[in-house]
């Protein structure tokens, strides 16, 4: 939980005082990436059926390898009118192969906290889904973003010192998120799914709050099973948006370096799925 807390307490300032042409130098299009797509052939998402057993959704390590190798073909040429440029873009999404922009593909919700509430005979459920609105200004504006997992993270320890000589051990976290983007006024966000309350809208940011309707009497038998959840959708682009940064610096009562950043592939989301992890068993679908 010290991860979603962390999250939410982050003053939209120390967020948005990041410059964000630190993030968007050109990559580096490795050997061992391209070596990566010959084993990548995600599976789409099948509605109306179970899953398969321990089904996990799309492997967003390899699904962020993939995209972070086409990026620096994305970038706008010095000499490439905006409208050149722009339709170059909304052609890239018919070459996403192996990858469908026809087909639905579902990414597995990190840390799900399901509780039943026998009163309403419904599972409530909380992830650690975090979204949040790109600041306001620059190529990234107009979009929010939502992590779906951890894809790159170092960690070290050094020994830090503040202005009257007291030092500390500080633990160092360096790494990088993978997320999805929606449009900032999409339906998506408005969306019951979602705990909306003022400091939510304040800061833009919003967590996944979901449930579905269960009776009892089959409920009882979910007591030792681990339930998924997957957010199922279609991939829009392959450019990345850049979502804001995570940072944490360190203090005397909380000796901690943090830099996080965060890629995020334009996705629209279709539906949420419900399933027992173990049997692939699928409990329940909310459209959105």
């Amino acid at each position: 939980m010290k991860y979603r807390y962390i999250s939410a307490v982050i003053v939209a300032f120390m967020l948005t005082s990041v410059c964000t042409g630190a993030f968007s130098q050109p990559r580096a299009n490795t050997s061992h990436a391209l070596a990566e797509h010959a084993t990548f052939f995600p599976m789409p998402y099948k509605s109306g059926s179970n899953l398969p057993p321990n089904f996990k959704g799309i492997n967003i390590n390899k699904l962020w390898r993939f995209f972070e190798s086409k990026q620096n073909s994305l970038i706008k040429g010095e000499y490439e009118t905006t409208a050149a440029y722009e339709g170059r873009l909304s052609k890239s999404v018919n070459d996403m192969a192996p990858l469908s922009p026809d087909k639905e593909y579902a990414f597995l919700l990190p840390d799900i906290f399901p509780k039943y509430d026998a009163d309403t005979q419904t599972f409530d459920i909380q992830s650690l889904m975090f979204c949040q609105k790109t600041p306001d200004f620059g190529d990234n504006k107009g979009w929010a973003t939502c992590t779906v997992g951890n894809v790159q993270s170092a960690s070290s320890s050094y020994v830090g010192s503040n202005a009257f000589g007291v030092t500390m051990s500080v633990d160092k976290t360096k790494g990088n998120n993978l997320a999805i983007a929606v449009r900032d006024d999409s339906p998506f966000l408005q969306s019951n799914i979602f705990s909306h309350n003022e400091h939510s809208e304040a800061i833009g940011a919003f967590d996944l709050k979901t449930g579905f309707s269960y009776p009892i009497d089959k409920s009882r038998a979910l007591k030792n099973e681990a339930i998924g959840v997957l957010l199922v959708g279609k991939f829009n682009s392959e450019k990345f948006i850049t979502g804001r940064p995570m940072l944490i610096s360190p203090t005397i009562n909380d000796p901690t370096d943090m830099s996080i950043t965060e890629d995020a592939v334009p996705f629209t989301p279709t539906a949420i799925v419900y399933y027992v992890e173990r049997t692939g068993r699928v409990l329940a679908t909310t459209q959105l």
